[in-house]
């Protein structure tokens, strides 16, 4: 029996109600690092010349590109960075959603959750400006 594939070794690890949580918060910035690295290559820029139009250095691109950073961006760095790459950012706050035994949302308390995260979802600029924008979806 050889090692276990990396997805085999996650789907385990998150049988464990601490580690799904952990998993879970540590998701969003993740996928927002994944996002800005994806925009970055897609407008054809290397990190070196996002930094330059963020009169930055190219190390602190690195570092807010960097998946296993525990430093967290401020929202107008995340704002520059969309608009040296063609977009703006738009913020979502989407309820959290709870579970049952069954792994199902359970309807009677769906209405009852007070708890919000927020997503940060960036798509192209329009008029070449920023601009923040909340919805209660």
């Amino acid at each position: 029996m050889g090692r276990p594939t990396f997805a085999e070794f996650k789907r385990k690890a998150l049988t464990d109600p601490s580690v799904k949580e952990e998993y879970e918060a540590l998701s969003s910035a993740y996928k927002l690092r994944k996002k800005l690295i994806a925009l970055r290559q897609q407008a054809g820029l290397t990190q070196e010349k996002i930094a330059n139009a963020l009169h930055t250095q190219k190390s602190n691109i690195s570092c807010l590109e960097n998946a296993s950073s525990t430093r967290s961006p401020k929202l107008s760095t995340i704002e520059q960075y969309a608009s040296a790459v063609g977009y703006e950012v738009e913020i979502n706050f989407v309820p959290k959603k709870t579970y049952n035994k069954k792994n199902t949302v359970d309807p009677k308390t769906w209405h009852l959750l007070c708890g919000k995260f927020v997503t940060i979802h960036l798509s192209p600029a329009r008029h070449g400006r920023v601009s923040r924008e909340c919805r209660d979806e």
